[in-house]
């Protein structure tokens, strides 16, 4: 009896034990690091020439503009690990682009794979550029593709390039040897240093998904020397880009909904002074209230800003330690963020995108009124451009440093 208990607890831990029986090597593997999404130039559709892979020569089922994916594979065992580094070289040595056409997303990774020995594998995806002219089409046939992919991470950066997404894709800074993880890396610090919210890919599907709210994007800039600007934020109403902001408007969202810390500068003056304060932004606090108002929802942003004078320039006698002096130095520090907030929320309702989600306080606080008056998102976006929206900032100079004469 105890023997067959033996055989049978061995037998047991043998279920266990399977090993990995569905591995696959990592050199057998092409890692996609990060993909661009361009629309064709009419030189490319002319020289054009289909391939039968997922369709007959005859044409694709349906009558699509054809898309470019400027795609970059990392180059097995020349990837650096650590932070020490890999064994030098170039991005060519490191980072294999191709480029390849296909009416979607799929259409054009199946061509790919056609064209690539290794299977493609999309679980270190680090980017997805996408450029202007493809994102003010409308980008929900693009999301569609990587919301049903379960390689692809919902934390990676979906980027609006101004221009063409190959040239971002292409953008190599001189000391930067894999430029997917450069960016990546880059977008990951600009949340850090307060400069970003943090709006992975995942976080836009969610926004767009809401009836009360539009997603934010990074809007992206390649500057001469290869390395990248964030120009500002794409705004969108669904999946369709209708405008973008400056980059100091970034800021200005940012401590409307309490992103911290803060990252951004504020210059100002004051009355009858020939000096300019530059004024950073460190905590922010936002208190958002929604009342139903003849009709209508009125919304008031109360902000308050916690920060340090960064530098004067051509002030005279300095910063006073005059509580009153202070005081009407933090006044001034509010209007200019009270008429950068007004500016950006005027041009967000000409647009008519709720980058804010106020019609999500309008559903969470006003149910009744959501479900009489609004009830679907369309309803909402025609409403959000009329509403009335007032915004109050109150600065608290916490630190106004030395100054050594």
């Amino acid at each position: 009896m105890r023997l067959l208990v033996s055989i049978l607890a061995l037998l047991s831990f043998s279920l266990v034990l399977t090993g990995c029986w569905d591995r696959s090597e990592i050199e057998e593997r092409a890692i996609i690091l990060g993909i661009g999404i361009d629309y064709l130039t009419k030189e490319e559709e002319e020289s054009f020439t289909e391939s039968e892979v997922t369709h007959p020569e005859q044409g694709f089922p349906i009558d699509t503009q054809r898309i470019k994916l400027t795609v970059q594979i990392a180059v097995p065992g020349r990837i650096p690990l650590g932070p020490s580094g890999g064994s030098g070289g170039t991005s060519e040595e490191k980072v294999w682009i191709v480029e390849v056409i296909g009416h979607t997303v799929d259409d054009a990774i199946q061509n790919l794979q056609q064209q690539i020995a290794q299977e493609l594998y999309l679980g270190h995806l680090q980017l997805v550029i996408i450029s202007e002219e493809v994102a003010k089409s409308g980008l929900a046939d693009i999301n569609d593709f990587f919301k049903r992919n379960h390689e692809a991470r919902r934390t990676a950066w979906m980027l609006v390039h101004h221009g063409r997404a190959e040239e971002a894709v292409h953008a190599a800074p001189p000391l930067e040897e894999v430029p997917s993880l450069y960016l990546a890396e880059t977008m990951n610090n600009t949340v850090e240093f307060g400069k970003f919210p943090k709006e992975y890919m995942g976080f836009f599907w969610i926004s767009s998904s809401r009836s009360g709210k539009e997603g934010i994007l990074p809007h992206i800039k390649v500057m001469s020397d290869g390395n990248i600007q964030i120009n500002g934020m794409a705004y969108f109403i669904d999946n369709r880009m209708v405008g973008k902001t400056t980059p100091l408007q970034i800021g200005t969202y940012m401590s409307m909904v309490a992103e911290n810390p803060g990252g951004y500068t504020i210059a100002t003056e004051l009355p009858n002074d020939d000096g300019v304060f530059m004024y950073r932004s460190q905590t922010r606090k936002s208190d958002i209230q929604v009342e139903i108002k003849d009709g209508k929802p009125y919304v008031h942003f109360d902000v308050t800003s916690k920060g340090f004078i960064e530098e004067e320039n051509k002030v005279e006698q300095g910063i006073q330690d005059d509580p009153e002096y202070l005081r009407s130095l933090e006044e001034e520090i509010a209007k200019v963020a009270e008429k950068s907030a007004t500016n950006l929320l005027d041009q967000l309702q000409e647009d008519g995108s709720d980058i804010f989600g106020i019609g999500e306080f309008v559903r969470g606080k006003h149910s009744k009124f959501w479900d009489e008056h609004i009830r679907t998102k369309e309803n909402w976006q025609e409403m959000f451009p009329d509403i009335e929206i007032e915004v109050n900032y109150n600065i608290e100079i916490e630190r106004t440093g030395i100054r050594l004469s």
